[in-house]
């Protein structure tokens, strides 16, 4: 028999207490965690996508952190193909282009090297290109097809498509007064001119492949082989006009051991070695086919020179190759001084008046990088720096590098062996190597840090980021992040 509810029975419901109003407000709580959560990943999806904010300022060494304007960009930066370009309001400093994609599309930009702020952006299309500076103009190479635009405001000037592919590694594209001259892989040469993308003249080299050439003054030179005499000669051609000005003879008999490259100190003669003589020797020649001087070299480090890649660093009077564990100084005095380190190979960074910085490779166990400074009149050690990084760092990546400060020391920049991804970047003092100032900057996925001097400053691109600091003082003018 059910049970009938009256109203003198005890209202034992009525008494307790209800649980909807704790659900309700635990519903809210959740549905308010949720969204709020939601919102913070779509916000940071929404800042991947969008232009770069402004961030606060990277802190290189002694400065303290101020606050820096990254670029608007539209897009995300491709670092790698980050490089200078010409001063466009004479504040000596290089702008920065770079080049930037945005849901499958590719554009360039120019960025202002004092502030790091976009002064444009262009539209390039669905692919990504080589994008070579050259002066106050910007080369957008793809291919056989190249576009030319102008650096001051990022509009197209012209484009032309050639006869085969654009040789760029390194990139054969030359500017004269009027004029871009343009190597493909067929070896033609061929003028346009700038104003607009007219062929003025081409030329085609006897060999049956694209050599690599070099500029002395308003002519190109490169080395051809006379197919009947076997002799071999440095050709050189007139940028204006494309014709064949002069030949200057290597030598009499065909032999591998004779080199030739352009002589940093002028860029208007050849430094010629000949390591068959005895002694080896190594020479200076004018365009003139006359010779400026000429220094003996040991037969250890010619077969060393001959066998190995060529090491070279200048300044304005001296002279250091690099061959195996050895490095050969030409002093002012064209004297020859040597400096020997058992168990590494040698690399010649650069000179600062008498100082001359040298990375060293070892050789045996890990192929860690030691950073050396000696008197490059006598020879004598200043001071070594050892385990700055591991030679497989620069693997792929050129020569190892460093930036001098004149009168200050050298900038160098390595991967930490002991962080990973971590990347340090310091100035090493000229008088005894400690460090004058730091950055460093922990990077999604390490890549050895490119650094290039511009002007009074320094621009240090890693995978992640640029960062353009007082090249004095490390202090850090302005900041892009990914």
């Amino acid at each position: 028999m059910s049970q009938q509810w009256n109203s003198n029975m005890a209202p034992y419901r009525q008494d307790r207490s209800s649980c909807m109003p704790v659900i309700l407000v635990l519903l809210i709580l959740l549905a308010a965690i949720g969204g709020g959560v939601y919102f913070l990943l779509n916000k940071s999806l929404d800042s991947a996508k969008s232009p770069l904010r402004s961030v606060q300022g990277t802190t290189v060494g002694i400065g303290q952190p101020v606050e820096v304007e990254q670029p608007t960009i539209t897009g995300s930066v491709l670092y790698h193909s980050t490089q200078l370009a010409y001063d466009r309001n004479g504040d000596e400093r290089n702008e920065v282009l770079v080049q930037v994609t945005s849901n499958s599309q590719y554009s360039m930009a120019l960025l202002d090297g004092a502030d790091g702020k976009a002064l444009w952006q262009t539209d390039l299309g669905s692919e990504s290109y080589e994008l070579v500076s050259l002066d106050q103009h910007i080369a957008v190479v793809k291919e056989r097809d190249l576009r030319l635009f102008n650096a001051k405001d990022g509009t197209l000037a012209w484009q032309n498509r050639l006869s085969d592919r654009i040789q760029l590694h390194p990139p054969m594209l030359f500017i004269s007064t009027d004029l871009i001259v343009v190597q493909t892989y067929d070896n033609v040469l061929t003028a346009f001119e700038l104003a607009s993308g007219t062929q003025r003249w081409q030329k085609t080299l006897a060999d049956n492949y694209a050599r690599a050439l070099a500029k002395f003054g308003d002519e190109l030179c490169a080395t051809e082989r006379d197919a009947e005499s076997g002799l071999e000669y440095i050709i050189c051609y007139a940028l204006q006009t494309g014709e064949q000005r002069q030949a200057i003879q290597l030598n009499e008999d065909w032999t591998e051991h004779i080199e030739w490259m352009a002589d940093p100190q002028t860029n208007t003669g050849i430094l010629r070695m000949r390591s068959d003589s005895d002694p080896a020797q190594l020479a200076a020649i004018g365009l003139d086919q006359q010779q400026r001087w000429s220094v003996e070299l040991a037969d250890d480090f010619a077969d060393s020179f001959r066998s190995s890649d060529r090491r070279l660093a200048s300044s304005a009077d001296m002279l250091a190759f690099g061959a195996g564990e050895q490095v050969a100084i030409i002093t002012p005095e064209h004297q020859v001084v040597t400096y020997s380190l058992s168990d590494y190979e040698l690399h010649p960074i650069g000179f600062d008046a008498e100082v001359l910085y040298i990375a060293a490779v070892k050789q045996r166990g890990t192929n860690t990088v030691s950073m050396l400074a000696v008197n490059a009149k006598t020879a004598e050690l200043l001071w070594r720096l050892d385990d700055l990084g591991t030679s497989s760092d620069w693997s792929g990546n050129g020569s190892i590098q460093g930036v001098i400060v004149p009168g200050e020391g050298i900038v160098f920049g390595w991967l930490d062996q002991e962080i990973d991804d971590l990347v340090r970047v310091q100035l090493l003092k000229r008088a005894d190597g400690t460090v004058g100032w730091s950055f460093q900057q922990e990077m999604f996925i390490g890549q050895l840090p490119t650094l290039t001097r511009s002007g009074n400053a320094l621009l240090i691109q890693t995978g992640d980021g640029l960062t353009m600091a007082n090249l004095r003082t490390g202090e850090g003018l302005w900041t892009l992040t990914r």
